[in-house]
């Protein structure tokens, strides 16, 4: 059964109070019981002491004073104590006369060590008895073997010795009750349970205020989560006199609704962008169609419209495409099929397909890097992302505009740069780049064209193979660079100085291009 943290903590910390309190009572009890025994037996054993004394052997006879002269405590009718002595031959020799034909427990013990036992009295009240073994008193003793001459006598310890020989061991048991350590008993016993109770019972009490006060926080959290749904993303937990402990775990859910709120805007105009983006190409082929059917017409008429709506369906499918890419690397990892990949051919082989587009709007295409450079990654997703910068490229630089390709390897780090002249971008603009569906047009005119995934697409790309992109604005230039740590590219040690120049050749281009070789750099 689920049991809530206050009952739980409540539970946890009463039963752990009420066992200590217990257990504290329980020593204090037999600590202070040990302690009441200790003074009763030590009253006992001075009257026994006493009353050995009063005990004497005269001849074969033994004299006890208190039996033709009985003691108060003994003779009484009320509560009276008991004694009772034995003769060494087990003969009751002298007994309390309160005894009648009962007869005390025999036990055994000595003057420096009395025995002490519970027991019974006769009249059937507890009691507690003392019992010694000893040799009575002799009238006229002498030092046996007292030597002459005191010097001689090398064993003084024999000095203060007796002649036992002739005494009869004698027992002797007083017994009295113990209704006083009873009493104390049941009064301490009172007093332990009483407190134990009282103080327990106020340390609940206590204990239910503070979790109350310590668990306020906890419960005004869980009240603002039961109040939290989809549409409040915005809202953010805030406690009142917030304990330490909450601080980080409030802290991650606002960043965790700070998260989801941001996806779920993403997830808006993603929605919106898409329909955009969408219902531009379908209006176009609708169109299209509407105009095509409206009279009749030549073969050749029908064919062109049919190459129109041909092209809207391509880059239709190219927008589709894109997505489903990024919808595949968001969801899962792409398998990377990593192979060496030599940069400056990989550079001019990946630019021959927008060659004829920069010659047309008259661009000025440089291209400058070493050759030699060598890159591990994956040949197919690269490609695809200096297929976007390269159409990025020639289609936002103004004609008669330049574009520059640079690669470069120093120190730790590879970097590819492209950029084309003509940007306009703000620092703001810049940093939204890479979002999907972002054009810096806001009229949208180039829809159906450019959807703004190009780069977004490039971003999870590189990320992807290990690297890192960034763009800015670098006077009046909009450049893209492309990062590598070491471990992904090397030096070739025996550079071609004329290679790169070959492959700068094997492309029609009215450009400038320049290769690095070891002798400097070839412009054509």
């Amino acid at each position: 059964m689920n049991k809530s943290l206050r009952s739980r903590l409540l539970l946890g910390i009463g039963a752990t109070t009420l066992i200590g309190f217990a257990v504290a009572a329980g020593l204090i009890f037999v600590v202070l019981r040990a302690s009441l025994l200790r003074e009763f037996d030590a009253l006992l054993a001075s009257k026994v002491r006493a009353l050995v004394t009063l005990i004497k052997q005269r001849g074969e006879e033994l004299e006890i004073e208190f039996a033709d002269h009985p003691m108060q405590e003994f003779a009484r009718k009320v509560r009276p104590e008991y004694y009772e002595v034995w003769d060494e031959d087990g003969t009751a020799v002298a007994r309390s006369r309160r005894l009648g034909s009962v007869h005390l427990r025999r036990g055994l013990g000595s003057l420096a060590a009395p025995g002490f036992q519970f027991t019974d009295l006769p009249d059937g009240r507890p009691g507690r008895l003392a019992a010694v073994q000893f040799l009575p008193a002799v009238e006229g003793e002498n030092l046996e073997n007292e030597p002459e001459d005191e010097e001689h006598d090398t064993d003084h310890d024999n000095l203060d010795r007796v002649d036992f020989t002739n005494r009869r061991r004698v027992t002797l048991v007083v017994a009295r009750e113990t209704a006083v350590i009873d009493r104390a008993l049941v009064r301490l016993r009172s007093l332990l349970l009483g407190v134990s109770t009282s103080v327990v019972v106020t340390t609940l009490g206590m204990l239910v205020w503070l979790l109350k006060r310590s668990l306020r926080p906890l419960d005004e959290l869980a009240a603002q989560l039961a109040n939290l749904d989809e549409r409040e993303l915005a809202f953010r937990f805030h406690v009142s006199d917030m304990p330490l402990e909450l601080g980080p775990m409030i802290t991650r859910l606002n960043e965790l609704l700070g998260r989801l709120d941001a996806a779920f805007q993403r997830e808006r105009v993603f929605t919106a962008d898409v329909a955009h983006e969408l219902r531009t190409p379908l209006a176009g082929l609708k169109s299209t169609l509407e105009v095509a059917l409206s009279r009749d017409r030549t073969s050749a008429e029908y064919a062109q419209r049919l190459r129109v709506c041909q092209e809207i369906c391509g880059d239709t499918q190219r927008l589709v495409e894109t997505l489903l890419s990024l919808a595949r690397m968001e969801r899962e990892p792409a398998t990377l099929d990593r192979a060496r990949v030599d940069v400056a051919a990989f550079v001019v082989s990946s630019w021959k397909a927008y060659a004829k587009r920069a010659n047309e709007r008259l661009l000025n295409v440089s291209f400058c890097g070493p050759a030699g450079i060598f890159l591990e990654t994956d040949p197919a997703q690269f490609r695809i992302v200096l297929a976007n910068l390269f159409d990025n490229a020639v289609e936002y630089t103004a004609a008669a505009g330049s574009v520059e390709v640079d690669w470069s390897a120093t120190g730790n780090r590879f970097r590819m740069t492209v950029a084309n002249s003509g940007c306009e971008l703000s620092e703001e603009q810049l940093r939204q780049v890479f979002d999907r569906f972002w054009r810096a047009d806001a009229a949208r005119a180039a829809t159906g064209a450019h959807a703004g995934l190009g780069l977004s697409l490039c971003q999870k790309i590189i990320e992807l193979l290990g690297g890192s992109i960034d763009a800015v604005n670098r006077n009046g230039s909009f450049v893209v660079s492309i990062d590598f740590g070491k471990e992904f590219f090397e030096r070739s040690a025996d550079d071609d100085s004329t290679r790169s120049d070959a492959l700068v050749d094997s492309v029609d281009w009215p450009l400038e291009c320049c290769a690095e070789t070891k002798e400097g750099s070839i412009r054509k």
